[in-house]
């Protein structure tokens, strides 16, 4: 049988899942970020019509030892997905498809958090798989 997917407000979407490209046989990955669909109420919803945004895709979730985790700038719950590859993120399944691509392959993003842009580089990857290029730091507690 098949399985029927709902369309849901608050759906989510694994971005660490490998997933085959269609038709290709190439393995796509993202960068190990759970997004999720997020509509904002209030003051914040009508400073979105303004700028023609509905939905808003934040980070429910980093997946343990995927590329993000290991990100520079650390990625918390409720950051905002603006930008990959320079094309503005217009909803869940938009930046689902954004974020795939080939493992190994960079991957640019423009976050928000707190009113606060951020860039960050990642490299696409399976989770588990040691990151492309790891910096030692220190231990946080």
């Amino acid at each position: 049988g098949g399985k029927k997917r709902k369309e849901k407000k608050g759906k989510k979407a694994r971005k660490g899942d490998a997933q085959e490209a269609p038709g290709t046989g190439e393995v796509l990955c993202g960068v190990g970020l759970v997004l999720e669909s997020w509509r904002p109420k209030g003051l914040a919803l009508a400073l979105n019509r303004i700028a023609g945004t509905h939905e808003t895709v934040r980070v429910d979730a980093v997946v343990p030892d995927g590329p993000a985790s290991y990100a520079p700038v650390r990625i918390e719950k409720g950051d905002i997905v603006r930008e990959v590859d320079g094309v503005r993120v217009e909803g869940l399944a938009h930046a689902k498809e954004l974020l795939l691509g080939a493992k190994g392959t960079p991957v640019e993003l423009v976050m928000a958090r707190n009113g606060y842009q951020f860039d960050l580089c990642l490299t696409r990857n399976v989770p588990g798989a040691p990151p492309a290029l790891s910096v030692a730091a220190p231990e946080e507690e």
